[in-house]
């Protein structure tokens, strides 16, 4: 039961963190917070589907654990998915990265569905041995790989844009405009500081609390308006 009780670990440090954007609405005309709630509900059943499977694996059940291999492998897809598409909507950039990125994420989803459906007729995914005893097929590995490929590239992505000053600047001029708006209708606020290593820190713990220092006045600025 060990593996299980990791999996609902998961959920209700899950839930507890992301209550509000879980299960509050929020009104606003921006599509972040509607594709961001998506990406959580995704990850919320992803892990759902992982905790029941770890109660039926160790009960060999096999029928009831094939069906909720087949829901767990298709929930992780679509969180990888929904992730990538909040990322896209969230960063608000129209480019060469945005788009290689929706073609790899729709790519990927497909290959792993039809995996699933494939995998009925032929164990590409996984298969069960008569004991219940779970076997990891090969389309399985590889789909695995290429999620981290597509972890890396969204990672290099980040990385270009926070190295380019214009794109920090223009990142956290969006995000304050996103933060007035909330407040206006109602939506999710949150304080945030921005801070650049330049000759002027002798390193990177005092650029660290300059942008906490940032950050708090920013806050009370927040709650003194609300």
């Amino acid at each position: 039961m060990y593996y299980s009780r990791v999996g609902m670990l998961a959920i209700i440090l899950h839930v507890i963190i992301n209550a509000s954007a879980l299960f509050k609405k929020h009104k606003t005309s921006s599509p972040v917070p509607l594709r961001y709630r998506v990406f959580l509900f995704s990850v919320l059943f992803f892990f759902l589907a992982d905790f029941l499977w770890g109660i039926l694996i160790e009960q060999k059940s096999v029928l009831p654990a094939y069906i909720l291999s087949v829901a767990f492998f298709a929930t992780m897809g679509l969180s990888v998915f929904f992730w990538i598409r909040f990322i896209q909507v969230f960063l608000n950039r129209r480019n060469i990265w945005s788009t290689l990125l929706s073609y790899v994420a729709w790519a990927l989803l497909i290959i792993e569905l039809s995996s699933l459906i494939a995998n009925i007729f032929l164990p590409l995914m996984f298969t069960f041995t008569p004991e219940g005893e779970y076997v990891p097929g090969i389309a399985r590995s590889l789909i695995l790989y290429v999620q981290i490929v597509l972890f890396a590239m969204v990672s290099v992505y980040t990385l270009i844009r926070a190295f380019r000053m214009e794109d920090r600047d223009s990142l956290y001029s969006s995000f304050n405009e996103l933060v007035e708006k909330n407040m206006s209708s109602g939506g999710p606020v949150v304080s945030a500081g921005m801070c650049i290593l330049d000759e002027e820190y002798t390193g990177f713990d005092a650029v660290f609390e300059h942008a906490d220092l940032l950050m708090y006045e920013r806050k009370k600025e927040l709650k003194s308006r609300a």
